[in-house]
């Protein structure tokens, strides 16, 4: 059904496999859409859990250590790619899909909008990324996958490809961007 559709989809995205979460649903809502029409419960469902799949969540550093207790929302580079528009700061039960809360208030936190460096931005585990400027493995240049765990002796990423015929790389965070529309 669509429903366990989503639910499968939701149950991806909290793997912090958005990619595949993120496609799935694209095709439920098509569907839903088709057989069921716009304002049916399965496909607002759908909408519903692809407009919180594809928020992509990072945090901020500041001088040089990350906060995590304060999770922003990124909307997009600016047109050099040098600053990211982030708006936030964005309440717990909506970024964290295994959050035990149900009260979405910020706790009087007010939500803003503004450009950071993209050195000051860190993306969360799962956010869709596009590898770009690797010089010694350029092949993987242009490879869109979702960003994983942090090796803190390397500082870089893994990042698992959407093509499951690559195997995860470690990358630095200068050498991948947010993937905003799959």
């Amino acid at each position: 059904t669509i429903e366990a559709g989503v639910q499968l989809a939701l149950a991806l995205w909290k793997e912090f496999r958005t990619i595949e979460a993120e496609r799935l649903l694209t095709n439920l809502i098509a569907t839903s859409r088709r057989v069921h029409g716009l304002g049916h419960d399965c496909t607002t469902f759908a909408i519903s859990a692809m407009q919180r799949v594809q928020e992509r969540r990072v945090f901020l550093k500041k001088d040089g250590e990350i906060n995590e207790d304060e999770v922003y929302r990124a909307v997009r580079y600016t047109a050099n790619e040098e600053k990211c528009v982030v708006q936030g700061p964005i309440p717990k039960v909506v970024y964290d899909p295994r959050s035990n809360r149900s009260d979405p208030s910020n706790d009087g936190v007010e939500e803003r909008t503004f450009e950071l460096e993209r050195a000051n931005v860190v993306t969360s585990k799962g956010t869709p990324v596009v590898c770009t400027g690797l010089q010694k493995a350029t092949h993987f240049n242009g490879k869109i996958g979702d960003r994983r765990d942090y090796d803190e002796d390397t500082g870089r990423y893994a990042i698992h490809f959407e093509d499951g015929r690559l195997k995860p790389v470690k990358v630095k965070p200068e050498n991948f961007r947010i993937v905003f529309d799959l």
